[in-house]
């Protein structure tokens, strides 16, 4: 809104009072004089004395405004500094929040950085379970293809006499190799079992094992499918040359069903070295029939 040149705001119906116009610190200063003013008549009035001019009494107004001027510098003066005390507070407030968000950050970055370390050496757990459970599956397949270690399972039990001339050992050798190639995953001969490294020899009219004889008629446990293991045993080129070899000869050779068979593991030759033939990933070699 502009004003006009009598300092009277336009459309407005008059002039402010005076107090509102008038800065705080001069009004506080008039009011100050005006009261030691009037007392000072006052004191001459009730004293029959004319009022008249005297410089004593400005002395208490003066002083007045002294100690006033003097307490407003103070409170300037606290107020002031209050204010670089509470800016200074808030600096270090806001400098410490800065610190801690900054801490903050640190710390969740190394935290994504941990739960990413754990899951991938979870991973690599997982991974190394997994290949520790596939190379003990292949250990005991190597153990019970190898004959040294026991196997329990379904079979058959094939019992046969001793075939009249001709060589124990070839004949036994030409038995093992058609129960062999008819998938059986194990071979016992009179409870010794027959490994990779079992020396097949004949002792007189009886066979050896690794040096021991064996007393005829041979008993063989066989641990296999028993509903296959007779049939490919027929069709093998060695299983059908011993079943002609029993039927030319007439001795005697029966082949039967078993539920469960249990076989013994072998025991290792002293001095006995094993080496890895395969690698890790390397598939077993299957036996395959004739």
């Amino acid at each position: 809104m502009a004003e006009g040149g009598s300092g009277t705001p336009r459309g407005s119906a008059g002039p402010l009072p005076r107090h509102v116009t008038t800065p705080l610190l001069s009004l506080v200063t008039e009011q100050a004089l005006e009261e030691d003013y009037r007392r000072a008549a006052e004191r001459r009035a009730d004293a029959g004395v004319r009022p008249g001019p005297s410089r004593r009494a400005g002395v208490p107004a003066l002083a007045a405004v002294a100690v006033l001027g003097l307490l407003l510098a103070v409170a300037a003066v606290e107020t002031s500094a209050d204010r670089g005390a509470r800016e200074q507070g808030r600096a270090s407030l806001v400098a410490e929040a800065r610190s801690r968000r900054d801490l903050l950050a640190d710390q969740q970055t190394r935290l994504a950085e941990l739960r990413d370390a754990n899951l991938a050496e979870s991973a690599a757990l997982t991974d190394l379970a997994e290949r520790q459970e596939s190379v003990d599956d292949r250990l005991r397949r190597l153990r019970t293809i190898t004959g040294y270690g026991a196997v329990r399972g379904p079979g058959i039990r094939v019992d046969v006499d001793e075939p009249p001339g001709g060589d124990p050992a070839d004949d036994m050798t030409l038995l093992l190799d058609g129960l062999w190639n008819a998938g059986a995953e194990g071979i016992a001969v009179d409870g010794r079992r027959i490994t990779a490294l079992t020396r097949v020899a004949s002792t007189g009219p009886a066979v050896s094992l690794d040096g021991r004889s064996l007393v005829p008629p041979y008993e063989l446990d066989v641990v296999g499918d028993p509903d296959t293991l007779q049939a490919r045993f027929a069709e093998s080129s060695s299983g059908a040359a011993f079943t002609a070899l029993a039927d030319t000869l007439l001795f005697g050779f029966e082949i039967t069903g078993v539920e469960e068979v249990e076989l013994p593991a072998a025991t290792a030759p002293s001095g006995l070295t094993a080496r890895p033939l395969l690698a890790p990933d390397d598939d077993l070699p299957e036996r395959s029939g004739s």
